[in-house]
């Protein structure tokens, strides 16, 4: 490394720094390269926490993580290559959440591929809370999973704890409503698992065409 680079910032630019500003772009870069802080001072290479507080360094370290697994989180899926999650997968207390923001998240990156933002069991849960898709779309490209459980909590209509679970009954329980809908139902069966007639609700059908393990029914 050059005198006076910043763990692969061009010195150039880290010599325009100076005091919390060039210490903040040393944290980006050994965060990003998951490595400690370094940068060279007088000529002599040393780490961050050998001279700047204690205190403020670990503030610093904590928000850009933070920071860092917000972008993560907030960027779009690309549901061509990855599935989303299971609409059994509970998040905030609700079944199938989880797995709305993150065709959500693919719906505003353009990477949905074959799936469908805002399709019937999306809807059933956008009609519990009172929210629109549009709005939970909005909100997700900001917020980690955690923070849309927060603003979830913020913006749904009130219900109790036992009104949730009925709903996660009904939606985990649904099954095709219309003759045109069972059809494709049990050719999807048929072709992913002929044997497993056991399987007769969407979300059963979603885990095993995903590849995830379904339990057999009797």
């Amino acid at each position: 490394m050059r005198d006076g680079a910043w763990d692969g910032v061009a010195p150039g630019r880290a010599g325009r720094l100076g005091g919390e500003a060039a210490v903040r772009l040393c944290l980006i870069v050994a965060i990003e390269k998951n490595k400690p802080a370094h940068h060279f001072r007088n000529g002599v290479k040393m780490q961050v926490s050998q001279w700047y507080p204690a205190d403020r360094l670990t503030g610093l370290q904590g928000l850009f993580r933070m920071r860092g697994e917000q972008l993560k989180r907030g960027c779009a899926m690309d549901l061509r290559r990855k599935f989303p999650r299971s609409p059994k997968e509970r998040l905030g207390g609700y079944a199938h959440v989880a797995r709305i923001i993150d065709k959500a998240r693919a719906s505003n990156g353009g990477t949905l591929g074959e799936y469908i933002y805002n399709c019937p069991m999306d809807q059933s849960w956008f009609e519990l809370t009172g929210i629109t898709a549009a709005a939970f779309a909005e909100a997700v490209k900001s917020r980690t999973d955690q923070q849309m459980v927060e603003w979830i909590t913020q913006y749904a209509k009130p219900h109790s704890p036992e009104e949730i679970d009925a709903w996660n009954r009904t939606l985990l329980g649904r099954t095709p409503s219309s003759p045109e809908s069972r059809q494709r139902f049990v050719e999807t069966r048929q072709k992913l698992a002929s044997t497993r007639t056991d399987i007769v609700t969407w979300p059963d059908l979603i885990d095993l065409e995903e590849g995830r393990s379904v339990p057999r029914r009797t």
